[in-house]
């Protein structure tokens, strides 16, 4: 970093640090750490008083579920650096129209991802799990487990693109009060299904308070950033492609034989994602636009 400095291009005023460019940023960046602060201590809450109200086996399943989860939230994150710099651009033109547009797009795009890779771990948990460990007992005991934190980081992947548009917008105070609000819950609500359910209860915190900003929080962004969008969201870009997914998923499980631990097995788990992606794939507009124009271009290339 001094090297860089030192090469930069000699100015008549001299060089010198601009504190007044930190000060125009400082609300923006505050409101990002005290966002990442909160979402870090909420992914960590189940575990702790999980270890601190079940046995030291339970928190052991219970880990590996959370190993095969993380995996999902994964997936999101190259399409949300992708577009965050470009929503931010879109933003600063003021070009409500192309933003639009790229939204959906990466909603989609999003979706159908998220949905196809939840939707097989989900209907396939204790086969996967089985393949993996080779333990049929294990995949037996953490297959809710898998499937219920499957469905919550997928859920959370669905709200990363909104949430890009967010921070392009410069608009931190709806996901600091969310996350803040998500935390006051979380205790109470873990102790009480700890209590009652143990891993399950634990693992059903992520999909509540998923669900709890599909319904409350991004309506409330919509409302503000893009006014009567919410359902356009909900109804036509993410839906579609998880009922897909889940519907065919369910079909592969009935038809495909019963999945052992061999290659077999996994070149049936890897048809079925194939299978489940294309029809997936086809339930979104955006998708099949890309499809169609992509044979195209061959078409005229040719």
């Amino acid at each position: 970093m001094c090297a860089v400095w030192w090469k930069l291009p000699k100015i008549a005023s001299g060089r010198s640090f601009q504190f007044d460019e930190i000060k125009l940023i400082s609300n923006f960046a505050a409101g990002v750490f005290l966002i990442t602060l909160l979402a870090l201590m909420l992914t960590q809450i189940d575990r702790l008083m999980l270890a601190g109200l079940t046995s030291l086996s339970d928190l052991g399943h219970y880990t590996i579920a959370v190993s095969v989860s993380a995996g999902v939230g994964r997936l999101i994150l190259p399409i949300f650096n992708a577009l965050y710099p470009r929503f931010s651009r879109l933003v600063s033109l003021r070009d409500g129209a192309s933003m639009l547009i790229l939204y959906r797009q990466g909603c989609q795009l999003a979706s159908v991802i998220l949905s196809v890779i939840a939707s097989v771990l989900i209907v396939f948990s204790e086969q996967i799990i089985l393949l993996w460990t080779g333990d049929a007992h294990l995949s037996n005991q953490v297959k809710d487990i898998v499937a219920i934190m499957v469905a919550g980081v997928a859920i959370n992947g669905l709200l990363n693109i909104p949430y890009a548009y967010q921070l392009a917008n410069g608009w931190t105070n709806l996901s600091v009060l969310a996350n803040g609000l998500s935390l006051l819950f979380a205790v109470p609500f873990c102790f009480w299904a700890i209590s009652n359910y143990g891993m399950l209860g634990a693992a059903s915190l992520s999909v509540v308070l998923n669900l709890a900003n599909v319904f409350i929080t991004l309506p409330i962004m919509h409302s503000r950033l893009m006014p009567g969008k919410w359902g356009q969201w909900f109804f036509k870009d993410s839906l579609p492609a998880i009922l897909v997914a889940f519907c065919s998923s369910i079909i592969c499980l009935n038809i495909i034989p019963e999945i052992t631990r061999d290659l077999i097995g996994f070149v049936s788990l890897v048809v079925t994602c194939i299978v489940v992606g294309i029809l997936t794939g086809l339930s979104s507009s955006v998708v099949r636009l890309w499809v169609v124009s992509f044979f195209l271009n061959r078409k005229t290339l040719g």
